[in-house]
């Protein structure tokens, strides 16, 4: 049986769907998993024995191979106009959508209650696209990521966290002045990770610390799989809604998150078993929050409370308790 999965991005969102994988090949025999992403995110899926093949659409020999594969099932979990049209070819394949629950998140940003308009976990919604399939009662909702490199010439402290830079909206970052002061407010040596666009907050925050610890500023200048083998070997994570955080947590590794604009009743949550291991930083009772279901340049109210009401001894607090 082949099957064909489609994800297009993004890096979080594909390391969420780690799980069908795995379900897909302990549960049914002679599985042949075909995943479709942007050529952007192959990477990611290498070393995953749960897949057979990963192509590209944006590639035009994979999107060839694509269309012209035999598939007996196809599981769509972007859900958008791009991702039905990838299945145009496959008329006649058996399909199956990930349900988006998007007028539920729209209905929470209205009426900002979280509680009425609470999502299901991305995972379980995830794995409702294969109960055709078989039993999903019991699966395993472990992230796995295997695609991990140690960066070239780089000094690792034998003990150290990792905060994690950016994000893909400003409202979802931690501000450069939160940064700063989870640096200065503890002893611990820091290594910041991040793409090239935050190359210059990094430098910043860099400027800014001043309590003489060890910083080593990684920002834009190792890769995803690099910065893999940082938080795998770190004591700690700090992050954002961000690929890093599903990426930690797939490692197994204690993270701290820094909840913005969006909330976790959204159901991007990463699954863990180990809650203990996870802290879920959020200002709560904000009558603007959540003001979108993905987020914004810049903060529609101007005072990014989200962000700069968090309070940082409580992260130490809770950061103590898991360690």
């Amino acid at each position: 049986m082949r099957i064909g999965i489609i994800r297009f991005s993004s890096i979080g969102d594909i390391i969420l769907c780690t799980p069908v994988f795995r379900w897909l090949k302990e549960n049914i025999s002679d599985v042949e998993v075909v995943f479709l992403t942007k050529k952007g995110f192959t990477d990611l899926l290498k070393g995953n024995p749960n897949i057979d093949r990963v192509l590209a659409w944006d590639d035009p020999k994979d999107r060839t191979d694509w269309k012209n594969y035999h598939f007996d099932f196809i599981i769509d979990l972007h859900n958008n106009l791009r991702s039905r049209r990838a299945t145009l070819n496959h008329w006649f394949v058996p399909k199956t959508r990930l349900d988006k629950q998007n007028f539920r998140k729209t209905l929470m940003v209205l009426f900002r209650n979280t509680i009425l308009f609470e999502c299901k976990p991305i995972t379980e919604r995830i794995m409702q696209t294969v109960e055709s399939l078989g039993d999903v009662s019991s699966y395993n909702s472990t992230l796995d990521f295997f695609n991990i490199s140690k960066p070239d010439n780089i000094y690792f402290p034998k003990e150290y966290g990792v905060i994690v830079l950016g994000g893909s909206f400003k409202t979802k970052q931690i501000p450069a002045e939160k940064v700063v002061e989870i640096i200065n407010k503890d002893i611990n040596n820091w290594i910041l990770i991040g793409g090239p666009q935050d190359k210059n907050i990094a430098a910043s925050i860099e400027k800014n610390c001043s309590n003489g610890n060890c910083i080593i500023n990684l920002a834009g200048k190792i890769s995803i799989h690099e910065s893999a083998y940082c938080i795998q070997n770190s004591n700690i994570t700090v992050t954002s809604d961000t690929g890093m955080y599903h990426i930690a947590v797939a490692l197994g590794k204690p993270v701290a998150v820094f909840w913005g604009n969006t909330v976790p009743e959204m159901g991007m949550v990463a699954p863990n078993k180990g809650l203990e291991k996870m802290v879920h930083m959020e200002v709560r009772n904000l009558s603007c929050r959540p003001c979108s279901k993905l987020g914004f340049d810049d903060c529609p109210k101007g005072h990014f409370r989200c962000m700069m009401d968090q309070k940082i001894d409580s992260l130490f607090e809770e950061i103590e308790k898991i360690l």
